[in-house]
């Protein structure tokens, strides 16, 4: 975009774009000095999404986003893309003016007098409404103060910054409109008025205190002011023909001291870094005022082919410059400069060995057999030819002659002390070398593609030169040297091995040592013994060869890294797992206690003492990663690239210490965007919603993606989890199927140099189990089931505890009736006895016999209440009952009654009057007709948990009282046995074990001549 002040509507837009301020051409401070090292840089453009390549302001928010307003509008970059932010009311597309207020909102303004600001919450583009009573144009200025956001043409008006609600206004004067407004710091800004010169200052309570005089003879209009150091401020001028620094204890007397000005330079805007350096965009490239030792040095140019349209420095000490037309530039670092030919004398871009000879001057070969002289103070270069067209593949300088051999095809030297041309000793040997040593400081050693070869220098008069190593040629002995002529007599072969050379190194504490690494090994040559280095029985293919002290060897190695030899034994190796840049060491050399290597990733020193590394590659500003050599001269490592020379203090830290900053950008649950305002803390949501993906993003931009991310997911009161690590290209995670309960996700941004963001970015949330899994549904439920289950034991309880007492009055009744039925029985018989004595007149038999008769039927009165009785009454009560039967058959019965005393002693019970019907019986149906002797006899024993009682008489047998009493009706009484029968089954019921088969059995008693011999019942009775 062309800017020209001749025309007044192209001077408004500039003014606009450029924001710049005015004050008059003051004396000239110090000379601009063009460099012509440039630092690297990369660049941003439309290809990467720049909506235009003019670029109007820069800022780098509190989250670390890059804001860049173009004439195209204005964007964010993250360090991997560009984000448009457009609004459909916008009258315009070019903005400017960036700013961040205290709620982390950026707002910036267009050319047509809009004000938008970015939610950083909802990240929504809105339009600022200003108020039917703000007096303001186009060209209003806008900043934030305290709380407030602060609006100036003719007033200053006053918005809460919170509500956006209007405050107050104070009037600045009629013909003030287009004052200029910058805030400097949370107590005082500074407001610039066109056409009045003067300048003030308001305190917390907007108020006015001071003016100044004009700067200098010129009409200036506005002014840009920065913070500079505790006393002073940088102030710009609109017309860039100054820029000065002003005292801000005296501010109605300021010193005013430009520091840059020229008739062609056009200051734009600049910025002060950390170290109160100076920088500030021009017309005519990048301006540094470097501060040393609290002196201001000369201003330094970078870049004068671009118009600089604004600078700002990041967080991690990034430059960023934006451009009129070439978009958007970031140097990583200013301490890293490159030489090339076309900003310089340098013979060829590319460079492909470099060499320091002294304290301050390099050797640089270049292709077509060129040779470069740089004195690195200055920079001036001398440019040599060698004789030969190829490339220079091989230098070395012998100090002790001053000769710089190099060889391009043609082995050639340059000596040092004369500069005057190129001498080639030996044309003949047209063979490219690829190492060169000096080797008893008179034989040079050439390594070729074919092997090695000594050439004799050239020696003293009179004096006689042999080759390395005592032995004639003639002698060939295997593990020695082996030498031969080889066209002239100075010129030897060594070694018997044809194979390329890639270093040789001539042991400067033994003349009688030199080390080869061959292309596909290394070999030590000692006092003509050969011997070969392994690691782990492997050969080593050694790229290049360097020594430290009497018996430490350093070799460069494809493959191996870097590796320490001592006295011939491998004691060290550095390689990529313990922090060097590549394995492949391609070109090594030693600066005191450092040794730099050169790779195909760029450059690395290692602390041969303290072991630390450094690390340069292209993320630290190196124009290219591919390091063809290195030396150390002059404070300066130089390095040897195809892009030409690059060189930087040897003490610059590699080391990105700045913790990047992380923040989740996204949440969606089962592929639903969630709002993130409302999930700062904490998210609730039920247990269907399980399925999780979290974005987040890192700006390190120091890194250029070459960093990573680490998160993790922790359940609440579990182990902490491990950091799970995946590449920046990456920037989300997924959870599927998650199950219910309360997480932590945690996710932290690592740099290139393993610094990890302070404080993770975190969300917690919490998965809501499903209402059967609560504890309060399953509480519920075990209650409802414990209430059931009690509710159904104590039914069943109650059940089984009715069903035993309505089975135990059932028994009882059962058992009542049953001794129902036997008592009348029993009495009528008793009753028939004595009204037989009183016929028979015997009164005294009939008194004794009632008399006994009613103590028994008190008795079976007393025991027919009871469900048991002592064994001891049972038998008591039976013997009575026998005694009546005796009385009553004239004691012709002999009766036998065997129980056990133990039985008697223990007091066990028995069901009352379950015997006697039994008894009964006996004397009844077998006794009473039986003629002759008659016996009854009654055992009783323990079996088990049972009585076993059997009876036993030798009456006339069941079938022969059956025949006597069929006349009698048995329907019209049950018969007794079987009354006996129905109460042992109830008995043996009501108890726990299992009832017997047989509990109650009549068995017939015969001779073995089929004669009748009695009856005898058996009875098992369950002691209760």
């Amino acid at each position: 975009m062309g800017i020209s002040t001749n025309q007044k509507d192209l001077y408004i837009w500039a003014s606009m774009l450029k924001l710049l301020l005015y004050i008059i051409l003051s004396s000239l401070v110090f000379p601009l000095e063009s460099y012509t090292q440039v630092p690297y840089t990369w660049q941003i453009t439309d290809r990467d999404g720049l909506p235009s390549m003019e670029i109007y302001g820069l800022m780098q928010d509190s989250r670390g986003y890059m804001w860049i307003a173009t004439d195209g509008g204005t964007c964010r970059y993250d360090g991997k893309e560009l984000k448009l932010y457009e609004h459909s009311d916008r009258k315009g597309n070019a903005t400017a003016r960036i700013r961040e207020d205290k709620n982390g909102n950026v707002w910036f303004k267009n050319f047509s007098g809009q004000l938008f600001y970015v939610d950083h919450q909802t990240d929504s583009l809105h339009l600022f409404e200003f108020p039917k009573e703000l007096d303001k144009d186009i060209y209003f200025n806008y900043d934030f103060w305290n709380q407030s956001l602060i609006i100036t043409t003719t007033h200053l008006y006053f918005f809460n910054l919170k509500t956006l609600e209007y405050q107050q206004k104070i009037f600045l004067g009629k013909s003030t409109r287009n004052n200029h407004l910058n805030v400097i710091s949370d107590r005082k800004a500074w407001i610039f008025k066109p056409k009045r010169e003067w300048w003030s200052y308001i305190d917390h309570n907007a108020t006015f205190l001071c003016k100044t005089p004009t700067f200098g003879n010129q009409n200036t209009t506005k002014h840009t002011v920065k913070n500079y150091t505790k006393d002073s401020v940088l102030l710009l001028s609109e017309n860039g023909k100054g820029v000065y620094l002003l005292n801000k204890k005296k501010p109605c007397h300021p010193t005013l001291d430009n520091l840059i000005a020229g008739e062609d330079f056009v200051v734009s805007k600049g910025f002060v870094d950390a170290k109160f350096n100076i920088w500030l965009a021009t017309n005519k490239g990048l301006c540094l005022i470097e501060r040393r030792n609290n002196q201001l040095l000369s201003p330094k140019i970078f870049f004068p082919e671009h118009f600089i349209s604004y600078v700002t420095e990041d967080r991690e000490g990034n430059i960023w410059f934006g451009t009129l037309g070439n978009g958007v530039f970031v140097m990583p670092s200013r301490k890293m400069f490159y030489y090339s030919q076309n900003e310089s004398t340098l013979l060829s871009t590319p460079v492909n060995k470099l060499l320091a000879v002294n304290s301050k001057h390099i050797a640089l070969g270049h292709d077509k057999g060129k040779l470069s002289y740089l004195n690195t103070e200055t920079l001036e270069n001398l440019e040599f030819q060698g004789d030969s067209e190829n490339k220079v593949t091989a230098m070395y300088f012998d100090k002790q002659t001053q000769r710089l051999y190099f060889c391009a095809r043609l082995i050639s030297y340059l000596q040092l002390n004369d500069l005057s041309r190129v001498y080639s000793p030996n044309p003949t040997l047209a063979i490219a070398a690829h190492s060169l040593a000096v080797y008893k400081q008179h034989q040079l050693l050439v390594g070729f593609n074919n092997g090695i070869y000594s050439i004799t220098l050239y020696p003293e008069i009179g004096k006689t030169v042999t080759p390395p190593g005592t032995y004639h040629p003639s002698i060939l002995k295997k593990g020695h040297f082996i030498y031969h002529p080889f066209f002239r007599d100075s010129v030897y072969r060594i070694d018997f091995r044809i194979a390329r050379t890639n270093a040789i190194l001539a042991n400067r504490y033994n003349d009688n040592e030199f080390w080869v690494a061959y292309v596909d090994s290394l070999f030590k040559y000692k006092d003509g013994i050969v011997s070969k280095v392994l690691d782990n029985n492997q050969a080593i293919v050694g790229l290049d060869i360097v020594q430290t002290d009497t018996s430490t060897i350093w070799v460069g190695t494809v493959g191996h890294g870097l590796l320490k030899i001592v006295d011939g034994e491998i004691t060290q190796r550095w390689t990529t797992e313990n922090g060097t840049l590549d394995n492949y060491c391609r070109a090594l050399k030693v600066d005191g206690d450092w040794i730099w290597s050169a790779t195909n990733k760029g450059v690395f020193g290692l602390n041969t003492q303290t072991e630390e590394i450094r690390i340069f590659n292209q993320l630290d500003g190196l124009g290219s990663e591919e390091i063809r050599d290195v030396d150390v001269v002059n404070g300066h490592v130089w390095l040897a690239t195809p892009r030409g020379l690059i060189f930087f203090d040897k003490n610059l830290s590699s080391h990105n210490h700045i913790p990047p900053l992380i923040e989740i950008t996204s949440i969606k649950i089962n592929q639903k965007e969630q709002d993130l305002s409302t999930a700062q803390h904490s998210l609730f949501v039920n247990y269907d919603q399980n399925n999780f993906e979290l974005s987040f993003r890192s700006t390190v931009f120091k890194s250029r993606g070459n960093f990573t991310y680490e998160y993790r997911l922790q359940e609440k009161h579990q182990a902490p989890r491990k950091w799970i690590t995946q590449s920046s290209q990456v920037d989300f995670a997924r959870f599927q199927d998650l199950q219910p309960g309360q997480y932590s996700f945690e996710v932290r941004a690592v740099n290139e140099d393993g610094i990890s963001s302070l404080i993770p970015a975190s969300i917690d949330f919490q998965i809501y189990p499903p209402f059967w899994q609560t504890w309060w549904f399953q509480l519920l439920i075990y209650s409802i089931v414990a209430i059931i289950l009690v509710g159904i034991v104590t039914l069943r309880y109650r059940i089984i505890q009715r069903r035993e007492r309505i089975r135990h009055t059932i028994n009882q009744l059962r058992t009542q009736a049953l001794q129902s039925q036997m008592n009348p029985h029993f009495v009528f018989n008793a009753m028939s006895t004595i009204q037989s004595f009183w016929l028979h007149k015997q009164p005294k038999t009939a008194l004794s016999y009632h008399s006994k008769f009613a103590r028994l039927m008190r008795l079976i009165f007393e025991y027919s209440q009871e469900t048991s009785i002592p064994l001891a009454e049972e038998i008591k009560f039976l013997k009575l009952y026998i005694k009546l039967e005796q009385v009553r058959m004239d004691q012709e019965v002999e009766l036998v009654f065997d129980v056990d005393p133990v039985l008697l002693e223990d007091e066990i019970h028995i069901p009352p009057l379950l015997l006697q019907p039994i008894i009964e019986n006996a004397f009844k149906h077998g006794l009473l007709h039986q003629e002759g002797k008659k016996k009854l006899s009654i055992h009783i024993k323990q079996q088990d948990v049972y009585l076993y009682c059997y009876i036993t008489d030798n009456g006339i047998g069941r079938k022969a009282s059956h025949e006597i009493n069929r006349w009698k009706d048995s329907k019209k009484r049950k018969n007794s046995t079987l009354i006996i029968k129905e109460r042992l089954k109830i008995l043996h019921q009501s108890i726990e074990h299992k009832t017997p088969k047989q509990f109650f059995k009549i068995i017939d008693l015969q001779s073995d001549q089929n004669n009748v011999l009695g009856t005898r019942i058996e009875l098992l009775i369950p002691i209760v």
